[in-house]
């Protein structure tokens, strides 16, 4: 049972990849665009800055995603570079949603490492793990970096879910502003130099796992 009060995430809208480029340099000094992926469940002292944009784009027909963080050069690991690999033990940012909330707990979760080495996962009442098929240029995945002062790193991911690709596995899924889904964006490196586990919206688990649904905060599209 969720105890924690569950955070609430209104996105901006964007109507071409273009516009939420502009939209996804605004985040960086703008506030009120973004959310914070600042909550450590399960401790640890290592915390690197990390963010989360996310707009719907009923125009080209999907969601714009950009996750970013910033760490040191020594603590980034990137051992990745196959489509549905192990990216969780490099350093990882991730993105896990619920389409349709008031149907149960089935969800879709999209992972990388700084490399954009993407892993896709589904999980329905059909489907639990990686259904494979996908590559990075299904989700126009595109990863920079800007090496900045005392050997840090900001790294960001950018990414495109197509609503088809959603209803594909959710049918029902009918997308229209201002309806409501369930989600969390994270940070993490279970095998980094520091591990660490991050979440926007606190993960009721004794021990780190992001696979809980029931703990995802609430985001209007």
């Amino acid at each position: 049972m969720q105890t924690a009060p569950k955070k609430r995430y209104v996105t901006t809208r964007v109507s071409s990849e273009e516009e939420f480029d502009r939209l996804n340099r605004r985040a960086r000094v703008e506030d009120g665009l973004r959310v914070a992926i600042d909550t450590y469940p399960w401790g640890g002292d290592y915390r690197p800055e990390s963010y989360a944009l996310l707009s719907p784009d009923y125009t080209t027909g999907g969601l714009w995603v950009a996750l970013e963080t910033t760490e040191p050069i020594t603590h980034i690991r990137t051992t990745a570079f196959a489509m549905d690999g192990p990216v969780w033990e490099d350093s990882c940012l991730e993105f896990f949603f619920n389409p349709l909330p008031e149907k149960g707990l089935n969800y879709l979760n999209f992972e990388s490492n700084s490399a954009g080495t993407m892993l896709c996962g589904v999980h329905t009442d059909k489907i639990n793990g990686q259904p494979g098929g996908n590559s990075a240029k299904t989700f126009r995945m595109r990863a920079v970096r800007e090496y900045g002062k005392e050997s840090n790193v900001w790294w960001q991911v950018r990414f495109f879910i197509p609503f088809d690709y959603i209803q594909k596995y959710f049918p029902d899924f009918s997308p229209r502003p201002g309806m409501t889904i369930a989600g969390n964006f994270y940070k993490c490196g279970d095998k980094c130099p520091k591990p660490h586990f991050a979440a926007w919206n606190f993960v009721e688990a004794p021990s780190p796992n992001f696979h809980v649904p029931a703990s995802f905060g609430e985001i209007i599209l």
